[in-house]
């Protein structure tokens, strides 16, 4: 028999115990196992590690007076869980889909952002007469070297655990190791106060 849920018949009560009619309900299980649910007034509920076991007992032994009848097959219910799945994969991907829009506009945005605050880094180096070295490695960043001293402009926020607000150069001492704690400042260097902001951290004395 194939997994399901059947009705157990009885036409004759041979043993005074049972009753006529729907007396028992029987699941079946894609393991072989079965559980019968008896509602004969003194209701039970039993179960079998194989179903023909059950089967042996209760209707094989009865075959003229005792029959299963199908309330559910397993057709119903892999179909009923079929839409249930095929209904969460499509939300699952139109997520996904709003998700990767959101992603793309968002590193379109960033990269706007980072080209911006690289020409800021040029006008400043040009207008302080800093000698520099533009990078792209995983980010735009500058080494700009002040009074013999290196420094790192990275301008790269969205490579950061915590995405810096918008606008931010983070000046660092020599390295772009972000768990060390070399960070010097950082200046919005997309106002017009940042080539100051900029001054101050530094100590640079525009020429």
């Amino acid at each position: 028999m194939t997994p399901g849920l059947y009705d157990m018949i009885r036409t004759t009560d041979q043993t005074g115990v049972s009753g006529t009619g729907r007396v028992a309900q029987m699941a079946i299980f894609e393991d072989g196992s079965a559980v019968v649910r008896w509602m004969t007034g003194k209701d039970s509920t039993v179960c079998w590690a194989n179903y023909q076991d059950a089967l042996d007992v209760h209707i094989n032994l009865h075959p003229e007076t005792t029959k299963l009848v199908e309330v559910m097959s397993p057709c119903l219910v892999c179909g009923y869980e079929g839409a249930e799945k095929e209904k969460a994969e499509k939300e699952k991907e139109e997520a996904e889909k709003r998700s990767s829009l959101c992603d793309s506009e968002r590193w379109a945005a960033l990269r706007q952002e980072e080209k911006l605050l690289s020409q800021s880094v040029y006008d400043y180096c040009a207008s302080r007469r800093l000698r520099y070295e533009e990078h792209d490695s995983h980010g735009t960043y500058f080494d700009v070297w002040i009074v013999g001293q290196k420094f790192m402009f990275d301008c790269s926020p969205e490579d950061q655990p915590r995405p810096y607000p918008n606008g931010l150069v983070v000046v660092r001492n020599s390295t772009h190791h972000y768990d060390n704690p070399t960070r010097v400042g950082a200046a919005n260097m997309l106002t017009a106060e940042g080539p100051a902001m900029m001054d101050d951290i530094l100590g640079v004395t525009p020429v």
